[in-house]
Formats: structure tokens, C-alpha cells, sequence
């Protein structure tokens, strides 16, 4: 660790903030620009598989998040107001549960009135493996192309203009090709 990001962790923890922003690069595991991995998730209300890519052609964030985590909840009012605002122009909001208990999950779920779509990961946690992830809640954004623009780990009350801006510069970009 920097000695940059050990000034950070103090200062957050000095704090007493859940809701650090972590300064750290993309993992290893995903490459700014590459093609997101095709991960399968579970869908919530069927219990089907499908594959991340049946989502080529919108723009896509995905929020590995779990009941536990604090930040990750708090999130949900941002990511509400982010799908109203955008999914008529192809923007998507993925969800991505890590809970063990299903219980646990429908009992989150009851407590919020969620807007975008919540999806689940396997049991042996396959997605957030192939994308890194190592905190929560961790998001990444990808293009309409399947390209990961954005690797995003915690959140605060200036994410959802920070992520406002890049959502909507990638509706932009997929404006742009689409009428090419």
C-alpha cells in the first residue's frame, strides 16, 4: 500500500466514514478498455441463468454489493435516481448480490423499493472473482461495446455526479456509433 492510501485509510478511519472512496487501481483481474468478462448471473425472480453479454449495445453498471455493507445500501437511493434518469437511453443498472442466505437478500430486498435490477452471483462467487472484486461495494461500468470504462470501489455522496458524468459520456459514444 502507497504511503498515500495508508494516509487515506487513516483518515477514513479517523473519520469513522464507511463511505471512503478507494484510490487503488483496477485490479489485475480487469483492464480499463478490455472486454468485460462474460460472467453468468442468476436472475432473482426465476432463478435462470444469464450471460453479461445479453446486455451488449446499452451501457451497463454493475454494483457487486451485499446486505452487510453499509455503503452498499446507502447506494441504493443513487443508483435508483441514476436508472430514472438514464435507462430510457440504454443504461442499465446490474446488482450484483453477494449474500450466502437468500433470506437474508429478500429481507434487504423488502426493506427498499429498488428500481433497477438486482441480480445474483453464484455460490462460489464466479463474477466477483472475474472482476476483481476485493472491497464492496465495487462497481464497474462498461460501454455499449462490452468495454470496461470504469472500475469504481466504495462510495460517497459525490459518486453519483462522478458517476453521472461517465454515464452519460458513454450514452454519447453509443449515440454516436448508433447513427453511423
Amino acid at each position: 500500500m502507497t504511503k498515500t492510501l495508508r494516509w487515506l485509510s487513516f483518515y477514513c478511519v479517523l473519520l469513522g466514514s464507511g463511505n471512503c472512496l478507494s484510490l487503488e487501481g483496477t485490479p489485475s483481474a480487469v483492464k480499463i478498455n478490455s472486454l468485460a468478462p462474460d460472467v453468468q448471473l442468476i436472475q432473482l425472480e426465476t432463478g435462470e441463468t444469464f450471460q453479461l453479454n445479453a446486455y451488449l449495445g446499452q451501457v451497463v453498471y454493475l454494483d457487486f454489493w451485499a446486505s452487510y455493507c453499509q455503503s452498499c445500501r446507502e447506494a441504493f437511493a443513487m443508483f435508483n435516481a441514476l436508472h430514472q434518469s438514464y435507462a430510457d437511453q440504454g443504461f442499465t443498472v446490474l446488482a450484483v448480490n453477494l449474500d450466502d442466505d437468500p433470506a437474508v437478500l429478500a429481507e434487504t430486498l423488502e426493506r427498499y423499493s429498488l428500481k433497477f435490477s438486482v441480480v445474483r452471483d453464484n455460490k462460489l462467487k464466479s463474477a466477483a472473482k472475474r472482476f476483481g472484486v476485493e472491497a464492496l461495494p465495487t462497481g464497474v461500468l462498461i460501454d455499449a461495446g462490452g468495454r470496461v470504462r470504469l472500475y469504481h470501489r466504495g462510495f460517497s455522496r459525490g459518486s453519483k455526479q462522478f458517476l453521472s458524468a461517465h454515464i452519460e459520456k458513454l450514452l454519447a459514444e453509443k449515440e454516436l456509433l448508433i447513427s453511423q
